[in-house]
């Protein structure tokens, strides 16, 4: 069983790493984030969560090797106090360890009321900055109901299948969607009339992951099936 399939009501997920690692993910519920490092979940409480950024860690050590070791190797080595292969050696070896020092690891910091859960990576992914503030804005006491609310918008085919069966079923490959905001935003200036099936997060057998659509920005994409109890609007 993986983890999607041991919690239910999952709202939303993004890799934390590569593209479909499974044991390194972010899993989104209605009440909590799952995170996944090496596949050992935590499970944290969104209403136990102040704030989720990233920051840049430095490693003190090679730094501080570096920083002692660099100017007393290049006087040796001016100085002639070691063989200069041995000095040259040791001048570019504190070189290194200030680079490795300075260039650091990115870190994923999950600030709570009591406590800081903080994960190390290799980069940050433009979906998961978005996931970041997706889960910030619900975990901000801000309209949950709103935010976690999304339109998906039906082809003509898709329409009249869920009209006719009462159910469809969406592309494998997910339908890229629009925020509450984002609607309402655009609303008014579409050409023709759309129609679109709104999604509420407590909706069964839906799975959201944000990714970059053809224009290049993040949205939510959406995976599953959706049914006649889904309210179907049009703008």
């Amino acid at each position: 069983m993986n983890e999607e399939e041991k919690y239910t009501g999952i709202i939303a997920y993004v890799y934390l790493n590569k593209d479909r690692d499974e044991k390194n993910k972010c899993l989104l519920t209605h009440d909590l984030l799952i995170v996944l490092k090496n596949g050992r979940p935590k499970e944290i409480s969104l209403s136990e969560i102040s704030n989720i950024n990233f920051s840049h860690k430095l490693f003190l050590l090679p730094i501080l090797l570096g920083g002692s070791l660099g100017p007393f190797f290049f006087i040796a080595l001016l100085s002639d106090y070691f063989y200069p292969a041995i000095s040259a050696f040791g001048f570019l070896s504190s070189l290194l360890a200030l680079f490795i020092g300075f260039s650091g690891k990115k870190s994923f910091r999950i600030e709570m009321k009591n406590d800081v859960h903080e994960i190390f990576l290799s980069s940050v992914s433009d979906n998961l900055r978005e996931f970041v503030t997706f889960v910030n804005e619900i975990s901000s006491g801000m309209d949950k109901e709103e935010i976690l609310t999304f339109y998906l918008p039906l082809t003509k085919e898709m329409e009249k299948e869920l009209l006719k069966k009462g159910m469809v079923e969406i592309d494998k490959e997910g339908i890229f969607s629009e925020t509450s905001k984002d609607y309402h935003v655009n609303k008014n200036n579409r050409r023709q009339e759309i129609p679109y099936v709104k999604i509420h997060y407590k909706t069964p057998h839906i799975r959201i992951k944000f990714e970059k659509n053809v224009n290049g920005k993040l949205k939510p994409r959406i995976f599953g099936f959706i049914s006649k109890v889904n309210e179907i609007v049009y703008s």
